[in-house]
């Protein structure tokens, strides 16, 4: 806020004059780090929004990926990554804030069939085994346009014939 200073002036005779001079103080400046997620799976970016107030202007935005805007697109290898932005104001004072972002690896499914009884009509067990993403995971096994289960293994009674199996995983 503003603040009004008096200042006494006396000089060597006595005589006293007083001064004023109102000068305005800014609240040191705050600094907040808003991101979408802080676990993402490679390949999916996190956004990362910066929001500042108080202090004096000019203000100066850095990354610690080298990236001066306020919004930030952050992309990274697997493994936990510490990201920093920090704000100058015009005075030279200086705030920082960290954000802890973890980056799993990519999804990756694999599905296997076995035929257990093929004399009977085709009996068969479906099972998948999932590695990196971002669990928990949710399957669903769809047959034929129908949706079968949503375990991680499943059987399977076909009709002799083609079939499209679909597992999704999300």
């Amino acid at each position: 806020g503003n603040h009004t200073l008096i200042i006494p002036l006396v000089d060597s005779s006595g005589y006293v004059v007083n001064a004023r001079k109102t000068v305005q103080v800014n609240p040191d400046p705050r600094l907040t780090i808003v991101e979408n997620a802080t676990v993402t799976d490679q390949g999916i970016p996190i956004l990362l929004n910066v929001n500042y107030s108080g202090g004096t202007p000019p203000y100066t935005l850095t990354w610690s990926t080298g990236t001066s805007s306020t919004a930030y697109l952050f992309y990274g290898e697997p493994g936990i990554h510490n990201v920093t932005v920090t704000l100058r104001d015009g005075t030279g004072y200086v705030v920082n804030k960290t954000v802890s972002l973890q980056v799993n690896p990519k999804l990756n499914v694999s599905l296997s069939l076995s035929l257990l009884n093929q004399f009977l009509g085709e009996v068969a067990l479906g099972k998948t085994s999932i590695s990196g993403g971002t669990p928990p995971y949710t399957l669903t096994w769809i047959v034929d346009g129908k949706i079968e289960g949503s375990n991680s293994s499943l059987n399977l009674a076909l009709t002799p014939g083609s079939h499209n199996i679909t597992v999704i995983v999300k």
